[in-house]
Parts: structure tokens; sequence; C-alpha cells
């Protein structure tokens, strides 16, 4: 092969391959991004919902918003029941509004928001 025939080859390959690469890369960050979110979900929830089975059933729903917003500020939290009785299950969700950050820069299609749920139930104590 002559190589004269070749110059150049590598670069174009390259630039073939590069926002493939960059996608995947940025993907992964992206994914780990939003798991990272939903633990966060998740852990939140379930302080929450430890708070509210050990607070009188009066301030449960107050204290466990209070929590909830310490650890996830833009975090929606719905607590059922409202004033949970003896021996009743506590429930508590938190939901929260995901959006990919660097992606839709390179994908325009993916500029969506996606909603991040996460939930905990105990039995309430009091």
């Amino acid at each position: 092969m002559n190589i004269d025939k070749q110059h150049g080859t590598a670069m174009v390959e390259f630039a073939i391959l590069l926002p493939l690469l960059l996608l995947l890369v940025f993907g992964m960050t992206e994914f780990g991004r939003m798991l990272y979110t939903k633990s966060t979900l998740t852990h939140a929830a379930r302080e929450g919902v430890r708070r509210a089975v050990v607070t009188p059933a009066a301030y449960a729903n107050a204290s466990t918003s209070e929590v909830v917003k310490r650890i996830s500020p833009s975090a929606t939290v719905v607590m059922t029941p409202n004033q949970p009785s003896a021996n009743s299950t506590v429930k508590v969700s938190v939901t929260t509004r995901f959006k990919l950050f660097v992606v839709p820069n390179l994908m325009p299609v993916l500029n969506k928001y996606t909603t991040l749920h996460g939930e905990a139930t105990m039995r309430y104590e009091r």
C-alpha cells in the first residue's frame, strides 16, 4: 500500500467516532447522576418516614416534610395517612423532576425532564 493515499484517514475516522464516544461517556455520567438522585430520594423518604413514626401524630406531617426538605430541597413530599394512628402503616413518597444536563447539548431530542421517585414505609410506633 502506498502511504500517500492513506494520509489523513486516521483523522477522518476519529472525527466520525468522536461524537459517539462523547455520547457514550456523557451518557454514563448522566446515568450516574440520575442513579445518585434516585438514591438520595429513597434516603430522604426513609429519613422522613422514620421521623414520622416517632413523632406525635399531630406533628408528623410537618416534621416529615422538614426532614425531607433538608436532604432534597426541590422534592415533593406526600405522607399517608396525614395523621397516623396506633399500629397503622405510614408511607412517605418523595418525587422530583430530573433533567439531563450534558447529553441534550449533544442530542437535542433528549431535552426532556423525567420524574424520579423514592418511597419508604414503616409502622407507626407511638
